[in-house]
């Protein structure tokens, strides 16, 4: 069992060591001056104390009770130690999701479906005022004194051809007017009944302008594989047709010119309406009446002539069961007077009753 090492003796100091008992001696410690000082003035305040006691014999008023220590707060819940890799240990399964993952959850409640079956039929549109009319002929015939005969029409004129005509008109030079146009129509309360595109053609040539713009080309060939024409016709029908569906009725005028037609064995002169090809195959689908107004040479001399029935030789037809020529009067103010006695009576015959 290993001891301790020895303490080496303590040295003597030079001089040898002091008596005891004296100041010198280690073995005896004197108290500092300021502890001297300390208790001779507690040893005054007490006096003073006791003095005070015996000339006011009141005691002092208890002292304030310590206040209770706060609890300490409890110890905060351990937390579960984080899962393997990175982000935080997944919730138990079974446990409620966070407030938002809620939110972010897509509903399942499905929309109420539109009911679109119809439970009565709809019965036919015999008002001339929400016809669709294409009218065409040659020019100064009295297509546009036909036009502004019918009930409280509206002109989007884009030609300079009204002018013997005192008429509500709108001058349309671009494609956009149009559109703006159709929107404010669109809005109601605004009393007319028909518009009167007068003419179709420059319409569609406004249309063709603007979608080429877009496409930064200057003709319809210059798109691949006949895009141009597609999308110059698609927004030129998507535009009218949006128009048809406002509840008010569309005069569509257009002129007249010759075109040769070559048939298997012969070729024959058919009059056909100037309004692009594009177009034409169109409107003359979507409308209820294909009106082809000329003056015609009859035994009785130059009369003018409303055709309601198509030949070979020209575009017309009606929804109704119109006469195939209609003789217009010679006062062309009379023109719609005369159409429309002829209308109500086709009308008429198909529903038995007036239009």
């Amino acid at each position: 069992m290993s001891s301790a090492p020895a303490r080496a003796p303590r040295r003597a100091p030079a001089g040898g060591w002091a008596k005891p008992g004296t100041p010198g001696d280690p073995q005896t410690t004197a108290a500092p001056k300021a502890v001297e000082q300390s208790l001779q003035n507690a040893a005054l305040t007490e006096t003073a104390r006791q003095m005070t006691e015996e000339a006011d014999p009141t005691p002092d008023p208890a002292p304030a009770p310590a206040p209770a220590p706060a609890p300490a707060p409890a110890p905060a819940p351990r937390s579960l130690p984080p899962a393997a890799g990175n982000g935080p240990r997944p919730a138990p399964r079974g446990a409620a999701s966070a407030p938002r993952a809620a939110a972010a959850a897509p509903s399942t409640a499905e929309a109420p479906r539109r009911r679109l079956l119809p439970t009565a039929p709809t019965p036919p549109t015999t008002d001339l005022a929400k016809q669709i009319v294409f009218l065409y002929g040659r020019e100064k015939v009295g297509k546009s004194t036909f036009a502004s005969e019918f009930d409280r029409p509206l002109f989007a004129m884009t030609e300079p051809g009204l002018k013997a005509l005192t008429t509500y008109q709108v001058a349309v030079d671009s494609w956009m007017t149009f559109l703006d146009l159709c929107a404010e129509l669109a809005e109601g309360g605004h009393g007319y009944k028909t518009l009167v595109v007068d003419i179709a053609d420059n319409l569609y040539s406004f249309c063709s302008g603007h979608m080429l713009k877009q496409y930064n080309v200057a003709h319809e060939s210059d798109l691949d594989w006949g895009k141009g024409w597609s999308v110059v016709s698609g927004e030129f029908e998507r535009a009218v047709t949006k128009l048809t569906l406002q509840g008010i009725g569309i005069v569509l005028i257009s002129h007249a010119e010759l075109h040769e037609i070559k048939t298997k064995t012969s070729s024959i002169t058919r009059v056909v309406p100037t309004v692009a090809k594009q177009a034409r195959k169109f409107l003359l689908g979507l409308a209820d009446l294909v009106l082809y107004m000329a003056i015609v040479d009859t035994a009785e001399g130059e009369r003018r002539q409303l055709f309601c029935r198509g030949s070979e030789y020209f575009d017309a037809g009606s929804r109704w069961p119109l006469p195939d020529v209609i003789d217009m009067p010679e006062d062309q103010t009379q023109d719609y007077a005369v159409f429309k006695a002829e209308y109500d009576a086709a009308v008429a015959a198909v529903t038995g009753g007036a239009a």
